[in-house]
C-alpha cells in the first residue's frame, strides 16, 4: 500500500531535511558563507533517478534518503511542487479575474523543472512521461554537437527568467561540451515580507563576531517584539515568520561565540526537529532582536561531494545505468552544478537557487 498523498509529501520534506544535514557536513568546511537550496538539488536528482536503474538508482534513492517514499517518489514531488507554486498560480489567476475579490498571496514562491536534449537522440517515452507530468519538466532541443555555445546560453537563460535574474550563469563559458546528451535543471525562486518588519532607521553598523576574538562591521537590524523562541545548554532558536502565515525564516544561533563548530558537529536530522516541534509549541515571548542585513551567493560543483555521500556509479561511464532514459547504458552524469542567492533586509527576504545535473 503506497502513501497518502499528503503522507508522501510529508515523507518528501522529512527525506529532504535529512540529506540537507548531510549535504552541509560535505559542504560546512568551504570558506565563507554558504548558501543551498537542498530541494533544488533534490529536484535534479530525482528527475535523474527516473531513468536510473539497480545500483545507480539505489545509490540515488539512499543519498537522497527518497527509499522511505518507494513508489510514491515522483508523485510526492509533484504534489509539493504544486504546494509551492500555487502563490503564483492564484496570483495570476486573480490579475486575470479582477472583478473576483480574492486576496493575492503576499509572496512569490516559484518551482521550476526543464530538460535539454540532443537534437535527433532518442530518449525513452517513460522517462519523458514522468519528468513531464510529476515534475513539469519538459524536453528542449538543444545542439550540444555543433553549437554547445548557444545550448549554453540557452540554459542559463531560462534560469535566469525563472530566478528573476538573480542566478546567473549556472553554466560557465566552456564547461558544455559536444558529447552531452542531456541536461536536467531545477529552478527556484522566493520573495517574502517579514510579518514584522524591521525600521530601517533603526539600523546601525555593529560589531559581528566571525570568532570568540575576530569580529567584522555589518549593518545590524534590530526590533523589539513577540517571536516563538527556544533555547537549550548549547543553542538559541527563533522563528522569524513571513507576512504569509505558512512560511518563517528559523534561525539557530551557538549560545558561545566560539560554539560554531561544536554546534556544527552535534547537528542532525533530529535536533533540527526537535528545535521545530518546540518552536512551534512555544508561547510567543518579548524578544529584543539584533539580526544581521546581509547578501550572500554560493556556487559550488557538487560531483565529488555525491560522490563521497555514496552516488558512486552515477558519475562513471560503465558503472552508471541510465538505461531507463535512453535504452542503454551510455550515460552518466558528467556533474550536477548548484547556484544559490539570498538577500535579507528590513522589509523581507529574496532567495533564489538553481541545479543542473549534466549528462
Amino acid at each position: 500500500m503506497g502513501l497518502t498523498k499528503a503522507g508522501g509529501i510529508r515523507a518528501l520534506a522529512t527525506a529532504n531535511t535529512q540529506f540537507a544535514v548531510d549535504m552541509y557536513k560535505q559542504l560546512k568546511s568551504q570558506d565563507g558563507n554558504l548558501i543551498l537550496s537542498p530541494y533544488s538539488i533534490s529536484s535534479a536528482l530525482a528527475m535523474t533517478s527516473a531513468g536510473a536503474k539497480n545500483e545507480t538508482l539505489n545509490q540515488t534513492l539512499a543519498v537522497f534518503h527518497f527509499e522511505q517514499l518507494g513508489a510514491d517518489l515522483h508523485p510526492a514531488f509533484n504534489g509539493t511542487q504544486g504546494i509551492l507554486n500555487t502563490p503564483s498560480q492564484v496570483s495570476e489567476w486573480a490579475d486575470m479575474n479582477y472583478s473576483k475579490k480574492i486576496q493575492k498571496p503576499s509572496y512569490e514562491l516559484f518551482v521550476a523543472n526543464r530538460l535539454w536534449g540532443q537534437k535527433g537522440y532518442s530518449f525513452e517515452k517513460s522517462f519523458l512521461d514522468i519528468c513531464g507530468s510529476q515534475y513539469g519538466a519538459g524536453l528542449a532541443e538543444a545542439d550540444f554537437i555543433n553549437s554547445p555555445e548557444a545550448a549554453r546560453l540557452d540554459i542559463n537563460q531560462w534560469v535566469e527568467q525563472k530566478t528573476q535574474n538573480r542566478i546567473k550563469d549556472i553554466l560557465q563559458p566552456g564547461i558544455v561540451q559536444p558529447d552531452w546528451r542531456l541536461v536536467l535543471v531545477n529552478a527556484i525562486y522566493l520573495k517574502s515580507q517579514w510579518a514584522i518588519q524591521f525600521d530601517s532607521e533603526a539600523t546601525q553598523p555593529e560589531e559581528f563576531y566571525l570568532t570568540k576574538d575576530k569580529a567584522i562591521r555589518v549593518s545590524m537590524m534590530r526590533q523589539t517584539d513577540s517571536f516563538s523562541y527556544y533555547e537549550s545548554s548549547t543553542l538559541q532558536a527563533i522563528n522569524m515568520p513571513y507576512k504569509a502565515d505558512d512560511l518563517s525564516m528559523i534561525v539557530l544561533l551557538p549560545k558561545e561565540r566560539e560554539g560554531l563548530a561544536a554546534f556544527e558537529k552535534m547537528l542532525t536530522f533530529e535536533l533540527l526537529k526537535e528545535v521545530n516541534n518546540a518552536l512551534l509549541t512555544q508561547a510567543l515571548i518579548r524578544i529584543e532582536l539584533s539580526f544581521p542585513k546581509f547578501q550572500i551567493e554560493s556556487s559550488f560543483s557538487l560531483k565529488n561531494k555525491l560522490k563521497a555521500m555514496g552516488m558512486k556509479d552515477a558519475f562513471q561511464y560503465g558503472p552508471a545505468d541510465y538505461s531507463g532514459i535512453n535504452g542503454n547504458r551510455e550515460l552518466f552524469i558528467g556533474d550536477v552544478i548548484h547556484k544559490g542567492f539570498i538577500e535579507v533586509d528590513e522589509k523581507g527576504t529574496e532567495a533564489a537557487a538553481a541545479t543542473a545535473a549534466l549528462s
